[in-house]
C-alpha cells in the first residue's frame, strides 16, 4: 500500500491509504492541503504498520512519525 499525509488547513496531518498502482501524483492532485509526506506501507515480523520509503512523483520522503500517525487512525472504532 502506499500513503501520503497531507496537512489539513487546521494543522492537522491526515493519512490518505491508497493502493499501489495509483500514484503519490495522481491521489495527491485529487486531495486539497499541503502533502507533508509519502511513502509505503508494509508490516514488521510483529505485526506493527512500518511506513518508508519515498514518492519519486512527488519528491517527498516518509517522516519517522508516519508509522504512529496511520497506526493511531487505523485503531479508532467508527
Amino acid at each position: 500500500m502506499k500513503y501520503i499525509i497531507v496537512e489539513t488547513p487546521d494543522g492537522f496531518d491526515t493519512p490518505i491509504i491508497f493502493p499501489d498502482w495509483i500514484s503519490h501524483n495522481e491521489m495527491k492532485v485529487k486531495i486539497p492541503g499541503k502533502v507533508v509526506s509519502a511513502g509505503f506501507i508494509t508490516k514488521d515480523d510483529s505485526g506493527n504498520l512500518v511506513c518508508s520509503g519515498h514518492s519519486v512523483t512527488l519528491g517527498i520522503s516518509s517522516r519517522e512519525e508516519d508509522s504512529n500517525i496511520i497506526s493511531t487512525m487505523m485503531s479508532y472504532r467508527f
